[in-house]
């Protein structure tokens, strides 16, 4: 499946949050060096509980949408975001 996200990177807390059905995470990696992609595949591979191979960023390496390929099912990626998002913050 496809996962449209919008990030914003230098957070103090990291967490998943959606309003108006778009998707946004907050990392506390800096947007350097592709630092804050490599956070994002590390977060949502955690939250999902899916090793980091089968999350790939596919579009917006520089900017903060991003398209994010998971090899899951739709079903399972969404009901795993769900919940995370019902425990609101997540830790390292």
């Amino acid at each position: 499946m496809y996962f449209f996200i919008s990030v914003k990177p230098n957070s103090k807390v990291e967490k998943i949050e959606k309003k108006d059905g778009e998707w946004m995470i907050r990392i506390n990696a800096p947007a350097l060096a592709g630092k804050a992609n490599e956070r994002l595949i590390e977060f949502l591979a955690g939250m999902l509980n899916l090793p980091k191979s089968k999350l790939h960023l596919v579009k917006g390496k520089t900017g903060r949408l991003k398209c994010i390929q998971i090899d899951a099912e739709t079903e399972y990626v969404h009901a795993m975001l769900e919940q995370a998002m019902d425990l609101k913050v997540h830790k390292n």
